[in-house]
């Protein structure tokens, strides 16, 4: 099986997103088995829809704590296709965007499911249970994409164990990393398609990243939200994290009491903006499982659009898109409906028969005066002016104005005199009526999905989710006065090679996240991008150690050599602050110490740390640590870890050693086999050396000094 992701770029092209089913014949085949009374088999959805086998057996994973995927080495900035058309922009880090978006899943507490890292191979997609994300061009990844952006293959069991699951992205289509023109982004495609190879179908909720559809030169589907998370949470929950999630369940009726098949049911939150989706089964029911605790207006919509049910797999089989979408309570007087935490809430469902005659297909939004030219999902940021536009069938209604629109969620306002009508034509021929309007959120609201809602006298429809309020991106601030030597914390001039700190705000994630300090797979070298900051030193993107919103460590390109001065500049998702300019030198050494005291970070001859339990012997050799070595013979490249063997790659500058007063012998000066940027000088501790705990030690490189109040613990 496959499942698709659909691309809808205002009156442009289409794509799907996509994982496609195949179904292991190690069970008994009876090619014969109704379609209808498999289809009687399916279970009522959760929080979520599962995707399934044609049985109706929900897959999962077994290897859910440690899901092993092989990186196709090909996947590198500028890679084209056979016809020479460009596949990754050259200026994108699509490793990097790689693993963000399996960091996206990994970081979900309440659940055990985990993405290992990545190994890179040259493995075509095929049935042999190795997990491949491919940007392959081949006719059989061809045949397989057809005319979506990515898909992802799902063979499973008789009892819906996933054997294999492999990700191929379209290589007939651009992908970036920085939103580069008619691009789609990495980590919001791979983001979607980890979820299928996990096991989720399709969302019902337009702003979830499980929804089929995708903008170019959108990153929205990147963040994760609660209705992507609650599969994860409930299929493969970690211990001792129910606390906080209760479960909601009913059923979803026509007046005259026969439950509705395939109703999407969507349960809001409007004080937290979350929104968790689910589809009722063959008799009507629903259950919704790890909804956080809170108050949700529950209502149930048909699969007639924006999520349609031939964009799921068989749970949106023969759904019944005849009724009108209607509260718990009532669309007069809709009730809210109290989750609890580890309590089940029932909340029954009773629509009207009969297709309504409006309906949202799709909606976007774009900066006031800006025209709108996506309608996949609406992202409007708190605290500025947007246009929305909505499309669908009916909305050149006369009885729709402005008192007829509403968002389930208060802090996003209607700008009043805004309502506009037009008309919206696609690529393909297809004309829809429009409506126009503006909006803000208000500055403090949280980030979130809202839902709009149409209503007239005698219906209403619902975008569910379909608008995602953020938080607007700060540009990151630092000043040269914050761009310190990482090992002494002291304010100097960059060195090449060397490892240097930013002490600054905005500057990236609030917490450190799992992607950061990681060796690229395919290169080996550090990665250039960490919780999506970005450093560009002299317009090089410098290797990252760490990134947090106040805190950056990363290492200088060797490629500023022979300059005087170098422009810093930080970004953070795509926005970048004001640039600063440092002195580079030749050399800066310093050496790291024991928790920020004067103890240098040094091994003892016999692999001990040097400490004062565990002083170094006179006439013994000590490795010590540091950075700000500037250039090595031989050259070695930005990033890369230094040689675990000969040649080893030495400093070229002149380094001396004094133990107390005394001059000592320098065995070695260069990079530490293994590490990025680590500085490693082999000294010998004199004959003459004092005894103590903390004997003054200073390094020269290039006639330059390590800082001072460092020491050695001499026995």
């Amino acid at each position: 099986m496959w499942g698709c992701l659909v691309s809808l770029l205002g009156p442009a092209l289409q794509e799907p997103f996509g994982s496609r089913r195949y179904n292991n014949f190690n069970v008994s085949f009876r090619l014969f088995l109704l379609v209808s009374v498999v289809l009687a088999l399916l279970p009522p959805a959760s929080a979520y829809i599962r995707n399934q086998r044609s049985s109706g057996v929900p897959f999962s994973r077994a290897d859910f704590e440690n899901i092993q995927f092989v990186l196709h080495e090909s996947t590198t900035p500028g890679l084209t296709n056979r016809d020479g058309e460009t596949v990754i922009t050259s200026e994108s880090l699509p490793v990097a965007a790689i693993l963000a978006a399996m960091e996206s899943w990994n970081q979900i507490e309440s659940s055990a499911a985990r993405f290992a890292e990545v190994q890179p191979g040259s493995l075509e997609p095929r049935n042999d249970g190795v997990h491949v994300i491919t940007f392959a061009d081949s006719l059989q990844t061809r045949s397989l994409v057809g005319s979506a952006v990515a898909i992802t293959t799902l063979t499973s069991q008789a009892n819906g164990e996933l054997t294999d699951t492999d990700i191929i992205f379209n290589r007939s289509l651009p992908f970036s990393t920085n939103l580069a023109d008619r691009s789609f982004d990495i980590q919001s495609t791979l983001a979607h398609e980890l979820g299928h190879a996990l096991g989720l179908d399709h969302s019902n909720v337009a702003g979830a990243t499980m929804f089929a559809q995708v903008a170019r030169q959108n990153r929205t589907l990147a963040t994760l939200t609660a209705d992507d998370t609650a599969f994860a949470a409930d299929i493969y929950p970690r211990l001792g994290t129910a606390a906080g999630f209760g479960t909601l369940e009913g059923n979803v009726r026509l007046e005259a009491g026969a439950g509705v098949r395939g109703a999407a049911v969507s349960a809001f939150d409007p004080a937290s903006h979350t929104v968790i989706g689910g589809i009722t089964g063959s008799d009507g029911s629903y259950q919704i499982g790890k909804v956080p605790a809170g108050n949700y207006l529950v209502y149930a919509e048909p699969l007639d659009g924006p999520a349609r049910e031939n964009q799921l797999g068989p749970a949106g089989n023969l759904a019944n898109l005849e009724f009108q979408t209607n509260f718990f309570g009532g669309r007069a007087s809709p009730r809210n409906v109290a989750v609890a935490a580890g309590e089940t809430t029932h909340a029954d469902i009773t629509v009207t028969g009969g297709a309504g005659t409006i309906n949202i297909e799709g909606a976007g939004a774009a900066l006031f005066p800006g025209p709108v030219r996506s309608f996949v999902g609406a992202l409007i940021e708190a605290g500025a002016d947007y246009t929305i536009a909505v499309y669908g069938g009916g909305l050149d209604s006369l009885e729709i104005t402005e008192a007829s629109l509403s968002f389930l969620g208060a802090t996003v306002r209607i700008i009043e005199g805004s309502f506009q009508r037009d008309v919206v034509m696609f690529s393909d021929g297809s004309r829809f009526p429009c409506i126009q309007f503006r909006v803000e959120a208000a500055s403090s609201s949280r980030a979130g999905l809202v839902s709009l809602m149409i209503s007239t006298e005698m219906e209403a429809t619902i975008l569910s989710g379909g608008i995602r309020v953020a938080r607007p991106v700060i540009p990151p601030v630092f000043s040269s006065e914050g761009i310190v030597n990482a090992a002494s914390f002291v304010e100097g001039p960059l060195s090449p090679g060397g490892i240097f700190s930013i002490f600054g705000e905005h500057m990236g994630p609030e917490t450190e996240q799992g992607s950061v300090g990681r060796l690229h797979p395919i290169s080996g070298s550090l990665m250039r991008m960490a919780g999506d900051t970005i450093v560009l030193v002299n317009g090089v993107r410098a290797p990252l150690f760490f990134a947090r919103q106040d805190q950056i460590n990363a290492q200088a390109p060797f490629e500023i050599a022979g300059a005087s001065r170098a422009e810093i500049v930080v970004s953070y998702r795509l926005v970048r602050g004001s640039p600063s300019m440092v002195q580079v030198a030749a050399t800066n050494p310093a050496m790291f110490t024991l928790s920020g005291g004067t103890s240098a970070v040094a091994l003892n001859q016999d692999g001990t740390l040097n400490t004062a339990a565990d002083p170094a012997p006179r006439d013994s050799v000590v490795a010590i640590f540091g950075t700000g070595q500037g250039m090595v013979e031989p050259v070695i490249e930005t990033g890369a870890r230094a040689a675990a063997a000969e040649p080893l790659n030495r400093v070229t500058s002149d380094v001396s050693a004094m133990v107390g007063e005394i001059g000592s012998e320098v065995l070695f000066s260069g990079m530490a086999p293994g590490f990025v940027g680590l500085l490693q000088v082999n000294v010998r501790v004199p004959l003459e050396a004092a005894a103590g705990t903390q004997i003054p030690l200073t390094i020269h490189i290039g006639g330059v000094s390590t800082q001072p109040g460092l020491t050695l613990a001499v026995e």
